[in-house]
């Protein structure tokens, strides 16, 4: 037997079933629960104010417009108006209607009359009926969804006018109609645009209201404990137990959050980006829980052993000195010190380790003995506590001689001060 020696404790699959089930998170409170309301009835408010610009806007008339021309345009209007009132349905069903839509618009321009006026009467028309569409299209946020494509119309515009004056007017005509039907064409692809946005904002708003939820709930979270004496409600503190993850998270949605103060700004493929991260989030914050909760169990696993330890060392005589955890943190490694009437100390290590997802810790077991320096002392010590650990139903491994302390005693003094170790700064 050496002087240090490691061995791998391992919770058994049924125990750990156990302690999981007996250590629950408790419900939302009811000022948990009145925070996701509010903060669920704020996203749906924010969702159906861009809805409603929208349907505001399809209302208003399209001024300086001819007849038949204004009929179209209200024909229109009525469809993606329905269209917007259906937002909330599935955007694959939006992006089918819409190219239906688009190719029965595509059959009403086809189906409009050319005026019967004088070739330059009807240029004239066509780049009235086209700029009365620029102003329309201009209510909406255009360069967001078909960047430079209106300027690019307007340019074309530019063209037919001088065409106009030269009295290109066949060419005037064709130009100026084809005009026509691309500006038709390019509101139906901007509301519908505006339309598939509010979508994903609507979407954006109601899941990042549940992840700023879910994470206030994780962070005033209680783990309900089954005891003899009955239910137990302590603290979860799952940031503490999972290493911070729960500010991480708390990080993120500060992020989020500026993002939400420029959102009518942001595009949809952006939505779309923040709907994957908010998810991400909500597996981080599933993964923080069950993490805080195996590293809860872990803990207590630490402190039964070394009860178990110090009750099979005291039968055998050694004194109990103290214990501690290093930086004093208890999701830290766990010290116990022993001395025998002869000035031999047994310090004890029982630190966490992750062993293929398995509840596990590690004891390293420091004899500093050189009063009495008996190997075969130290075996009968270091076997008994093995066979109590196996007698309270832990998984023991075998233990593991440290490399050159085969025949003496530890060197790890560090471990003897359990006042060092308990002001230990943890990185």
């Amino acid at each position: 037997m050496s002087g240090i020696k490691d061995v791998q404790i391992r919770i058994t699959r049924s125990q750990r079933d156990q302690l999981i089930t007996a250590t629950r998170q408790a419900l939302e409170t009811a000022q948990q629960l009145q925070q996701r309301a509010e903060l669920r009835q704020s996203a749906q408010e924010l969702s159906d104010a861009s809805i409603s610009l929208i349907t505001n806007l399809l209302q208003q008339q399209v001024n300086d417009l001819h007849d038949e021309v204004r009929t179209m345009a209200e024909t229109q209007n009525r469809r993606l108006t329905n269209l917007a009132n259906d937002y909330a349905q599935s955007i694959e069903d939006l992006r089918k209607q819409r190219e239906r839509d688009r190719a029965e618009l595509q059959m009403n321009l086809n189906a409009l009359k050319e005026r019967d006026q004088n070739h330059r009467e009807q240029a004239q028309f066509w780049i009235n009926q086209a700029e009365a569409f620029f102003a329309d299209i201009e209510q909406y946020r255009h360069d967001m969804f078909t960047p430079n494509q209106l300027a690019r119309l307007r340019g074309h515009i530019a063209q037919v006018q001088q065409d106009m004056q030269s009295e290109a007017y066949q060419s005037a005509i064709a130009s100026a109609r084809s005009i026509f039907n691309q500006a038709v064409d390019l509101k139906e692809r901007v509301v519908q645009a505006e339309i598939e946005w509010a979508h994903y904002h609507t979407q954006f708003q109601q899941a990042f209201a549940d992840l700023r939820s879910e994470l206030y709930y994780h962070q005033t979270m209680q783990f309900i404990i089954n005891t003899e004496a009955g239910e137990e409600h302590i603290d979860a503190n799952i940031d503490y137990w999972s290493n911070g993850s729960l500010s991480s998270i708390a990080e993120a949605i500060e992020q989020m959050t500026e993002i939400m103060e420029r959102i009518n700004d942001v595009p949809t493929t952006e939505l779309i980006a923040m709907l994957e991260r908010i998810k991400e989030q909500r597996s981080l914050l599933d993964k923080a829980r069950e993490n805080a909760k195996d590293a809860l169990i872990s803990s207590q696993m630490r402190a039964e052993m070394a009860s178990t330890m110090a009750e099979h060392l005291q039968m055998a005589g050694w004194e109990f000195v103290g214990y501690t955890y290093e930086g004093s943190e208890l999701n830290a490694a766990l010290h116990v010190k022993f001395r025998d009437n002869m000035g031999n100390e047994i310090v004890t290590v029982i630190s966490p380790q992750n062993h293929q997802g398995e509840l596990c810790n590690n004891m390293q077991v420091n004899f500093f003995d050189p009063y009495n320096n008996d190997e075969s002392m130290r075996g009968i010590w270091v076997d008994g506590i093995l066979e109590r650990l196996r007698e309270a139903g832990l998984n023991v491994g075998r233990p593991i001689t440290k490399p050159g302390f085969e025949i003496r005693q530890s060197d790890n003094e560090a471990v003897r001060d359990l006042e060092a170790t308990a002001s230990r700064r943890n990185k």
